[in-house]
């Protein structure tokens, strides 16, 4: 093992380098996990060692996605690596309630609680653990990641929802991949290095929360100071048909001509940037027939199955409100979104999406489109079988091409209800996701599926308005020629 273990080490250092693409590592500690399987199970049969005798591991890390999420890919990669590089891995899955993270890790002894989070709604609930370990006064590092986790948010988890920055806590570690996860778990197991380690990360937590409230309040000062921004709706071109619910369901190799194939490489499969391709020995040819390989296999085993709901509502504006009508009677509100007041590109104005709607005091009409896609409801166990064969990097294809096709297919419906509207410009308007700046509020992710009656393409939501299967999307689309994120 010690050889493995000098590879793996090696393969850590060069991902870190930006020198090893992470499929190439994840397939590496694929390999390693099955000769380690073998060479445990020959070695316990020469020496006459029960199965179930007590392996001698780095350590021991709790983890899981936390509470109301349902995505499990970062969480998947870290456990794979912290396995492969000696540690005791409990997965305690998705949509994890709180207090079990902390009771799993005291019954089990850990050295460490690990979350996950998607959503920046869910990721909160890292602030409420840290919390909680305080109440039981428990200590014990915490290591976070997911897509709205970084530095500043780890601040806001070390300082447990207190004011008190001497208060703070200095076991928060924020893990941008897998492998820092394994870096930071290395650190903190050497008795020689922990206490000037944790010092370190103190003042690294407290600079990054100083800094975070700063942003915040400068945030807040714009929004109450900035003007708001004056919309024209000269030329504003309408769409005048096209109404009512639709329903498409596509096979998945109809879509690969308009797939995004730049951010499914770069993004979803984690190759990274065009420009690194060459050190990590990665060819454009390799990603395409790579690309195809998988498109074949997820069709043919009905994996990932592209299907969508749309429609065009009237509409008009209230403030930031959009109240949206019946189709059939206008006079009958069927709902209303609330946008979000953001600040504007150059910080000279404020806006909300809702002033991009003809208003209702003007009389005039407007209309506002709402979608749902999703790469269906059959990826989950194909993910899951790969999983429990100890394959890592098929696992992360098929998951990476099923969340990019959600995406493509949003793009591709955008479009279609551009078209179908009447609208004379192919690029005009643009979509808002819930969630995001613009609709923070995930609540609106049901409202749009009652809407759009989307049950019947195998769509349903979590308690925290999360779509399950995970690679869906939903957004509602503004045909004003102005209508921008900034």
């Amino acid at each position: 093992s010690g050889h493995l273990m000098i590879a793996m080490r090696e393969l850590g250092d060069a991902f870190g380098r930006g020198e090893v693409s992470l499929p190439h590592l994840l397939k590496s500690a694929d390999v390693m996990r099955h000769v380690m399987l073998f060479l445990e199970s020959f070695m316990r049969f020469q020496s006459g060692v029960e199965p179930g005798a007590e392996i001698d591991y780095k350590g021991v890390v709790v983890i899981g996605t936390v509470y109301q999420d349902v995505h499990s890919i970062g969480k998947d990669l870290a456990k794979t690596l912290l396995e492969n590089y000696g540690y005791r891995v409990i997965d305690l899955g998705v949509q994890v309630p709180l207090d079990r993270f902390i009771d799993t890790a005291e019954q089990e002894s850990a050295d460490a609680i690990g979350m996950s989070a998607l959503l920046v709604q869910t990721s909160n609930h890292m602030i409420t653990v840290a919390r909680m370990l305080l109440d039981r006064k428990y200590s014990i590092p915490i290591l976070i990641g997911g897509a709205p986790v970084n530095n500043r948010h780890a601040g806001y988890v070390a300082m447990h929802g207190g004011e008190d920055m001497e208060a703070i806590m200095d076991n928060v570690f924020y893990c941008k991949s897998g492998m820092d996860g394994v870096n930071i778990m290395g650190q903190l197991m050497d008795s020689a290095k922990r206490s000037v380690f944790l010092k370190e990360n103190r003042k690294q937590l407290l600079r990054e929360y100083q800094r975070a409230k700063g942003i915040q309040a400068e945030k807040d000062k714009l929004l109450q100071t900035l003007p708001r921004r004056k919309v024209s709706f000269r030329h504003h071109e309408v769409p005048s048909e096209g109404y009512g619910i639709h329903k498409v369901e596509f096979k998945l190799h109809k879509l690969a001509a308009s797939m995004d194939k730049k951010s499914l490489y770069s993004l979803n499969w984690k190759f990274g940037k065009k420009s690194s391709w060459v050190l990590k020995g990665v060819t454009l040819q390799q990603l395409q027939d790579l690309q195809k390989t998988w498109i074949e296999k997820a069709e043919q085993n009905g994996w990932i199955v592209p299907k969508a709901r749309f429609a065009l509502f009237p509409a008009q504006s209230d403030g930031d409100e959009v109240i949206i009508c019946d189709p059939q009677n206008r006079e009958k509100e069927l709902a209303r979104i609330r946008f979000d007041v953001c600040i504007g590109k150059g910080r000279k104005d404020i806006f909300s999406v809702g002033q991009y709607f003809h208003t209702k005091a003007s009389g005039q009409w407007d209309v506002i489109g709402l979608q749902i896609t999703t790469a269906g409801d059959k990826v989950e166990a194909g993910v899951e079988g790969f999983k429990a064969q100890n394959d890592s990097e098929s696992a992360l294809y098929l998951q990476g091409l099923s969340d990019r096709v959600a995406e493509d297919l949003a793009e591709y419906i955008h479009q279609l209800l551009r078209h179908g509207s009447g609208t004379k410009k192919d690029y005009r308007g643009q979509r808002y996701s819930p969630g995001y700046p613009a609709i923070t509020d995930l609540s609106y992710n049901r409202l749009i599926w009652e809407l759009l009656e989307a049950e019947d393409i195998g769509v349903t939501l979590t308690s925290a308005n999360e779509f399950y299967p995970p690679s869906t999307t939903a957004a509602v689309v503004c045909f004003h020629k102005d209508a921008s994120y900034n």
